[in-house]
Formats: structure tokens, C-alpha cells, sequence
């Protein structure tokens, strides 16, 4: 694959195995439900054009906010394994986990989605479908967004490419994870569309 970032190959899956008991008077009954729902990464295959992989994790202060921007170029800029800039131009898959530990009632929830300013300026819109869009993951909480197929969620630079996290707690910390999936800038010129006006 000319100009890719790198190689990919492996998967994402999600797992829902549960049993459902209800108790009679004179018998019991049991459903059980079972689910795999799965999303293969492989940059070899032709259909695919994932090849690029960015995860980080951190902290986030009391009331503060963490942008990333997804075609940047600045140093705190998401960069791959050996250092060189994570400049995407489409995104397959995000997953993010709010990892914060002993945390109750509305303590410590993060939010996504917003851009740069938390009102949607810039955002990478993603599964939202509108920059001013946010969902919110409480502690222990986690999301999982698949977009199944190419060409994938697009990302403009300087127009659509803000992901933001935010702690909506205004006293506590809490802290994250992110996996981020997609094809980088550099074996894009193919599928790359013009930004909206």
C-alpha cells in the first residue's frame, strides 16, 4: 500500500454472553443470550485501508478538557510508535473507557464529542453526526464505535478533527483510554474527499 503508515492486521470484537432466570412457584426458566460482534482490521486486504493505530491514556483535571487533534501536527499531537506524526484522514473505529476507579453517583463522568471549545467548533463529528454533540461515560463505562466499512468517518484538517474529552467533575480527576483506527493521511489521496462548505 503506497504511502501507508504502517501495517494493521487483527480485529475488534464485542462479547455479550448473558443468562436471564426468572423463578415459578413450581419450576424456574432460564434464556440465555449470546452474542459476537466482530470488526477485522487487516491494511493487506484490498477492501481495507486501516493503517493507522493510535491509543493513549491519562488523566484529565477537575472541570478540564483534553483535545486531540486527529490531523495535527503539533507536538502534543497524537504520534504512532515510532514518534512520526498520526495524521488521519479517515477513522474506522474509536474506543474510549472512562478507567476512573472509586467513583459514585456523578462523580468523575467523561464526556466526548464538542471540539475545541466544548460547542462544537472544529469537532470531529464521528457517529454524532453534528460537532455540538457529546455523550457522557460515567466510571468504569465504555464505548466502542465501528463504522463497518470503508471509506470510514472522514477527518478535515482544521475544519473536523478536534476530539475532545471532558471532565465534567468539578472537584475530582479521572482518567481515560483511547484506540483509535483509521487510514492516515498518507495512502489517502485516493478516497480523500473536499471538506463541506
Amino acid at each position: 500500500m503506497a504511502g501507508a503508515q504502517m501495517r494493521l492486521s487483527g480485529g475488534i470484537r464485542v462479547a455479550a454472553s448473558i443468562a436471564a432466570l426468572k423463578d415459578f412457584d413450581l419450576a424456574g426458566g432460564t434464556v440465555a443470550l449470546s452474542r459476537n460482534w466482530g470488526f477485522t482490521v487487516d491494511s493487506a486486504a484490498p477492501a481495507r485501508t486501516s493503517d493507522l493505530l493510535w491509543q493513549q491514556e491519562g488523566s484529565i483535571e477537575a472541570a478540564g478538557a483534553v483535545t486531540i487533534d486527529l490531523a495535527g501536527s503539533e507536538a502534543h499531537d497524537p504520534k504512532d510508535y515510532w514518534g512520526a506524526d498520526a495524521r488521519f484522514d479517515r477513522v474506522h473505529a474509536v474506543l474510549v473507557r472512562n478507567t476512573t476507579a472509586g467513583a459514585g453517583g456523578d462523580a468523575c463522568i467523561l464526556s466526548l464529542g464538542g471540539g475545541s471549545d466544548g460547542g462544537g467548533q472544529g469537532a470531529f463529528e464521528w457517529f454524532f453526526g453534528a460537532g455540538a454533540e457529546s455523550i457522557r461515560l460515567a466510571p468504569g463505562g465504555f464505548l466502542a464505535a465501528v463504522h463497518g466499512r470503508d471509506p470510514g468517518w472522514p477527518v478535515y484538517d482544521s475544519s473536523a478533527d478536534i476530539m475532545r474529552l471532558s471532565n465534567l467533575d468539578e472537584n475530582a480527576p479521572l482518567t481515560f483510554q483511547v484506540i483509535i483506527i483509521g487510514q492516515s493521511e498518507g495512502s489517502a489521496a485516493a478516497t480523500t474527499t473536499p471538506p463541506p462548505e
